[in-house]
């Protein structure tokens, strides 16, 4: 009784830690499936479409229209967003019109466009490559823990025996544990490898479609808008002392007609008021005297008298 239930217990085991170990393995095959390959499917769907579309207004040589590129050929969030990023560092060269009017007749690239189109954030964050790039080692390992452990098992339930028949029955037991181990082990090598294999080939297919994208983008746009600006800086700081000089004389000529009426007025300012103080003292002095001198006049003609 003892003997058939280790054995069965030792069947029900083996095929316990096989179901388990499909299980692990199904799971990351559906996970690989939902989370890399569809995602994968998609970007590169989208980078084909975009790739069309910038052959397209390439070929029409319509340049100048950046909206029109971020809404007919940037299809998915991703690329929108790196070219909203990569569109704020072109630099707009304007000309005039028949009207006189100043246009952007075209748009000069100051940086590179795989500076914001980067296989991090266009491909790796959307298909967790990180992760899967892992996966077929994690699958690796989950088969030699799987072999170990049912050799393990199959040895510990190993019953040696004076019995030729339950010997047998223990070897048989023994080779069927380690069989189904060796089967699992055989799968998750398998699975590992396979997913390695279009892990590594849908990754090196975006990659290409991606510097693919970057280089059709950068031969849109000439390079080399550093040369303008630096023209511009030129000509503003002649303009710049050319307007100080001008302030500077326009100045000196206000500051010195301000200062001359301020003078002549100070002058006749001061005139006046000696006139005035003049004009006072001779009042008054003459106000003082005449009482005195006119007593004088009396009494000298009463004395003449």
């Amino acid at each position: 009784m003892i003997e058939q239930l280790n054995l069965y217990l030792q069947i029900w085991g083996d095929q316990a830690l096989t179901f388990v170990l499909i299980a692990v393995l199904l799971y990351f095959a559906y996970t690989f499936v939902t989370d890399f390959s569809k995602p994968g499917k998609k970007v590169s769907k989208d980078l084909t479409q975009a790739l069309t579309i910038l052959r397209d207004i390439k070929s029409a040589g319509n340049y100048n229209d950046l909206d029109s590129i971020r809404e007919n050929a940037m299809v998915s969030t991703t690329l929108k967003s790196c070219w909203d990023e990569f569109s704020d560092t072109l630099h707009g060269q304007k000309k005039a019109d028949s009207q006189g009017v100043m246009q952007i007749s075209r748009y000069r690239a100051t940086a590179l466009a795989n500076s914001f189109f980067t296989e991090q954030i266009v491909i790796s964050t959307p298909l967790k490559a990180e992760f899967f790039k892992h996966l077929p080692g994690i699958l690796t390992g989950i088969g030699i823990i799987g072999t170990f452990l049912g050799l393990i098992l199959g040895l510990f339930t190993f019953d040696v025996s004076k019995d030729a028949e339950q010997v047998r029955t223990s070897l048989r037991n023994l080779l069927s544990s380690v069989g189904n181990a060796f089967i699992v082990s055989l799968a998750a090598i398998f699975l590992a490898m396979l997913i390695t294999w279009l892990e590594k080939r849908t990754i090196n297919k975006l990659y290409t479609e991606l510097d693919e994208l970057c280089g059709l983008i950068d031969s849109l746009f000439e390079a080399g808008a550093g040369e303008e600006y630096l023209q511009r800086l030129v000509d503003a700081s002649e303009t710049s002392a050319t307007q100080a000089m001008q302030m500077k004389e326009s100045i000196v000529t206000d500051l010195k007609q301000v200062l001359t009426e301020l003078t002549n007025q100070q002058i006749a300012t001061m005139t006046a008021n000696s006139q005035q103080l003049s004009q006072s003292i001779g009042d008054s002095i003459t106000q003082g005297l005449v009482d005195p001198l006119t007593r004088i006049s009396e009494a000298v003609q009463t004395v003449g008298n």
